[in-house]
């Protein structure tokens, strides 16, 4: 009797087992539904040719050009362009374009919007205006006459999953305020991270990359020149060995005849696992004869920056200053990725073909002026330098710190000395982590004769470690806007704004703090949110 109730049981069982999968198979279908829907709303969302027609369907729908005078400053933003614009209407920085992640969805927003900052009244001004260029970042703009000229950048998905890269040339007129599409005669292929720089009436643009996230990278060494006049692109033979090599995020600057090129950031295959990249940080630097078309490998002199990409490098009279950029270093075969963020401040003096360091001049103004880039050689300064600082058991400054601190101060100082007495330009990094002396780096390590005199300006103001800043010099400022750090895991894009006036380096100003996840900076390490040690925010 037992069996036959168990064999009924089976029975029931089976029937009900039967019921069960169809029950599951129907919710398996419902789910699978579900998942194609979330698939299609996704693939939607990341459908470039999509999103770029409605944009610009979007822009169509623009009749008049609209100037908002006095408007709120832009929001953060990374690899827009910033340009410097100095005319008899005032000292003014164009931006346009750029991207932001959004920290908590992920999410990347692409800008097309222009906004001029103007310098001497600290004031923003919006313009929107038909026919406007799409979104873009890492696109580069120059100024000729009355004319902002731009050339490719890249848009990101949403979900930045797709990227779409353009080989388009605009033209923005700066007394009326209206875009215009030139026609592209042949030219450079599509591409990002390139870098463009004006001589005479001529464009030059040289390198880049092209990722659309499926198809094969690819970085250029090319260069390219667009006579403003005929608006034609003529291609200049490739670099090949006898030039630089493929890569993007350097930086160019014409200073007479002659066109420098210096840093950068490429990738190339690995010889025994093809799928596997590595990525390479340059440090070199060229010259290119604007005349001849010729290339010419500059030697390092006095102390270089060293390898780094996403900085940021502009003239100013016979010099040119960098701040800033990022050196990636590769551990464990390509697995593992450490990022180092810089914040020193360089110039490069053409005439001399020489780096040096920046240093702030003492607040209260007392002692010596530290060498700025155009006295004599560092090596000098930094022996006399040493025997200042240890000339004293409490030398007298500006700073009312205490005798304690002002002694720690020597016996870094003192480190200092005897490091750049056994190493000599960028190598001088490596000998700092080997040391493991404390102080600020841009500061104490590469311009020791300035501690010897004053030590109160390693306290001062200064703007974070970061890529991808914009940086202009009007007149005697130099103007520093946002850029991008890693927090953690996490990429902080910055809206900040400061000032240095660089004829009397007598420290950076900040004009506008950083409103951008400050709560971030604040749970990590120091605070810097970079891992730097000199990266301070506004007041602090």
């Amino acid at each position: 009797m037992g069996k036959g109730r168990d064999k009924r049981k089976k029975q029931r069982g089976s029937i009900t087992a039967g019921r069960g999968a169809d029950k599951t198979q129907r919710k398996t279908e419902k789910n699978e539904g579900k998942k194609q829907r979330r698939s299609d709303r996704r693939a939607e969302d990341d459908d470039i040719d999509a999103i770029l027609e409605r944009l610009r369907l979007d822009d169509a729908a623009k009749t008049r050009v609209t100037v908002e005078e006095n408007c709120a400053a832009p929001e953060p933003r990374v690899y827009a362009t910033y340009t410097a614009v100095q005319s008899e209407r005032g000292n003014n920085v164009v931006i346009f374009g750029g991207e932001c992640e959004d920290l908590d969805t992920g999410r990347m927003r692409m800008y097309n919007d222009l906004y001029i900052y103007k310098c001497d009244k600290d004031r923003w001004t919006r313009i929107t205006s038909p026919n406007s260029p799409p979104p873009r970042s890492g696109h580069q703009t120059v100024v000729h006459k009355k004319f902002l000229y731009m050339f490719g950048g890249e848009f990101t998905s949403p979900r930045q999953e797709r990227f779409h890269h353009y080989r388009d040339l605009w033209r923005f007129n700066l007394e009326a305020s209206t875009w215009e599409s030139l026609p592209m005669r042949r030219g450079p292929t599509a591409r990002s991270g390139h870098r463009m720089a004006v001589y005479k009436n001529k464009i030059y643009l040289f390198g880049g990359f092209y990722d659309t996230g499926r198809d094969e990278m690819r970085y250029h060494n090319d260069l390219w020149v667009l006579d403003l006049e005929e608006v034609q692109w003529t291609p200049v033979a490739q670099a090949t060995n006898h030039g630089p090599c493929p890569r993007g995020g350097c930086q160019v600057i014409v200073f007479e005849d002659v066109l420098y090129l210096y840093g950068g950031y490429s990738k190339y295959k690995d010889d025994e696992d093809a799928e596997m990249e590595h990525g390479v940080v340059h440090d070199d630097m060229w010259a290119l004869d604007l005349k001849t078309h010729k290339w010419e490998k500059v030697k390092k002199a006095g102390m270089a920056p060293g390898a780094r990409s996403g900085f940021g490098w502009v003239p100013h009279k016979r010099k040119a200053v960098l701040f800033g950029g990022v050196t990636d270093n590769e551990a464990r075969l390509g697995e593992v990725m450490a990022s180092e963020f810089h914040s020193e401040l360089y110039q490069f003096n053409f005439d001399r073909r020489r780096w040096f360091p920046v240093t702030m001049r003492s607040p209260a103004g007392k002692g010596k002026r530290p060498v700025d880039g155009a006295g004599k050689p560092r090596g000098e300064e930094v022996g006399k330098g040493a025997g200042e600082a240890g000339s004293s058991d409490c030398p007298e400054t500006a700073a009312t710190a205490s005798c304690d601190s002002k002694a720690a101060d020597r016996r870094v100082h003192n480190a200092v000395v005897k490091i750049q007495s056994r190493y000599r330009g960028y190598v001088v990094r490596k000998a700092y982590k080997l040391y493991r002396i404390g102080g600020v780096v841009s500061e104490v390590l590469y311009s020791p004769a300035a501690y010897g005199v004053d030590l109160s300006s390693r306290n001062a103001p200064k703007p974070r470690a970061r890529i991808g800043a914009g940086m202009a010099v009007l007149r005697n400022t130099l103007w520093l806007f946002g850029g991008v750090v890693e927090v953690g895991d996490r990429d902080v894009t910055l809206d900040d704004v400061w000032a240095l006036d660089l004829g009397k380096l007598d420290g950076w100003r900040c004009l506008r703090e950083n409103s951008a996840e400050e709560q971030a900076f604040q749970e990590s390490d120091g605070g810097s949110g970079s891992g730097s040690e000199d990266s301070e925010e506004c007041g602090e």
